[in-house]
């Protein structure tokens, strides 16, 4: 019990709750012998404790990134009132009222927040509400906001067929990581790689890949970079890379900044067009040729092949069967044996043709000592070459009489009539008992009906002939009957 003289009193009350307070008003006395006078009256005084202000922050580490919302919340044990306060850059104050969490979103850093929180009001007189007392205090908090990392990507870049991309991209914020993908924050997509640099072999002529860069703070930035696939196309005219010896083929490159090439054997006539997009070249072999497509950037493509095939002309070459015109029988198998040749065409000079390689031709003009035979013969891109040759024609015929008379001027043997040289000759002369009386292989006999010296008798007898002509290979028989004559 403490005892405090005056007429105003401070005291402070240690603990929070109801107190009574005992107030003695004494009047004043005129001597000692005056009587004490005094009246009393009891107070009842409620004192409050002071909040102890508690802010949490949903995330819990305070580390926001820019634009990102955050739940604030007033966790003071005890309060029914409190007042945010957040200070911007430009100095004003956002002030709220009553609200136990407000979110909020915030582009600068740091972000102060102070709070007022209250424990709850007293009326000093319940009857009337005007007069109230309260206890309240203040603390503060700060959240820091980040950026996102500012990315730089190397340019939209070109890749060479066959070959992968390089693409760097760093930021101004360390520990970041990298990872890329096919589309843009599609949900469950499986990442090609990581790493801030991207290697890939393009998926497609032009193909786009997205990465997403994270800070040490969870903050993410998105880019994206485009690869344009350098993939060159080779043409060449004639379609099919054939020539002849001495033609021009065409070569031309497409879809490339610029080209180079290479022969394979050497080709001087490539020399002066390696660097160029078209080249006219006219081999004298079949050749290979090599086109680089190279990209603006210097990139080099797999390269390209294409061959020209060199078709040598045909070298006229004929062969003849028999090497003449037989009178007796004209006809002669002509045969196209040209080297690199593939087709003929004949022109017998009576109107007459043939495309086939080996044709029989029967002659049918025998007045002449000579046939005129024109071949044209082409290889298999229809390059040609002509020959033009001749046949002797021969009058060929074997004449054997069918009676003589030894004893007369004339026709007193029995002999052969012909103007050619044959070839195998055999004769036999058989009587009629089939007895041979005569054999030759003198195509210029002469026989005069005698057998071993003596004089055969006058009759008929049977001769048999065999023969070949120059130039064939079929032997001739020929059989008939002589009269001998006395």
């Amino acid at each position: 019990i403490s005892t405090i003289m005056g007429d105003t009193v401070n005291y402070h009350f240690s603990t929070p709750g109801w107190h009574s307070v005992m107030l003695y008003v004494e009047n004043a006395r005129a001597s000692a012998e005056t009587p004490i006078c005094y009246t009393e009256k009891k107070i009842n005084i409620r004192t409050l404790s002071r909040p102890e202000p508690a802010i949490s922050v949903d995330p819990a580490s305070r580390e926001l990134c820019l634009n990102q919302e955050c739940t604030i919340s007033d966790i003071t044990p005890g309060s029914t009132w409190r007042m945010w306060a957040i200070p911007r850059e430009n100095g004003i104050v956002d002030t709220t009222y009553n609200q136990q969490s407000i979110v909020r979103a915030f582009d600068y850093d740091p972000v102060h927040i102070y709070l007022t929180a209250r424990n709850g009001q007293y009326y000093l007189n319940p009857a009337d509400r005007r007069e109230t007392i309260w206890c309240e205090a203040s603390t503060t908090d700060t959240i820091h906001v980040f950026t996102a990392p500012e990315l730089h990507v190397s340019p939209d870049t070109i890749v060479c067929n066959g070959k992968q991309t390089h693409v760097t991209i760093s930021t101004d914020v360390e520990g970041c990581t990298y990872t890329w993908y096919r589309h843009l924050n599609q949900a469950g997509e499986n990442p090609l790689q990581t790493g801030n640099i991207l290697r890939q072999t393009p998926y497609a002529d032009v193909s786009t890949y997205y990465v997403k860069v994270t800070s040490p703070q969870g903050c993410e930035a998105w880019d994206s970079v485009t690869v344009r696939v350098v993939r060159p196309e080779l043409s060449i005219t004639p379609a099919d890379g054939r020539i002849c010896f001495g033609e021009i083929a065409h070569l031309r490159g497409s879809k490339a900044d610029h080209y180079s090439w290479e022969a394979n054997p050497y080709d001087a006539t490539l020399v002066g067009q390696e660097d160029y997009q078209e080249i006219h070249v006219s081999p004298t072999t079949t050749t290979v040729y090599t086109m680089t497509g190279h990209g603006s950037d210097g990139c080099d493509a797999d390269p390209l092949k294409t061959t020209v095939t060199v078709l040598p002309y045909p070298v006229p070459a004929v062969s003849v069967t028999p090497g003449f015109v037989d009178s007796e029988n004209p006809v002669v198998k002509f045969s196209d044996v040209s080297p690199n040749s593939t087709a003929s065409l004949w022109d017998f000079g009576n109107g007459q043709t043939s495309s086939q390689r080996t044709v029989e031709h029967t002659f049918t003009d025998l007045n002449q000592d000579s046939a005129q035979i024109r071949l044209r013969t082409s290889n298999a891109l229809g390059c040609s070459r002509d020959t033009v040759f001749s046949i002797p024609i021969q009058l060929f015929s074997v004449w054997f009489p069918t009676a003589f008379t030894p004893n007369l001027e004339y026709n007193n043997v029995f002999r052969l009539f012909t103007a050619n040289q044959l070839e195998y000759f055999r004769l036999f002369i058989y009587d009629r008992r089939g007895a041979l009386v005569y054999f030759t292989e003198d195509q210029n006999f002469e026989w005069n009906g005698t057998s071993r010296g003596r004089d055969l008798p006058q009759g008929a007898y049977v001769y048999t002939c065999t023969y070949r002509r120059p130039g064939t290979s079929d032997v001739v028989k020929r059989n008939g009957t002589i009269t001998l004559i006395r």
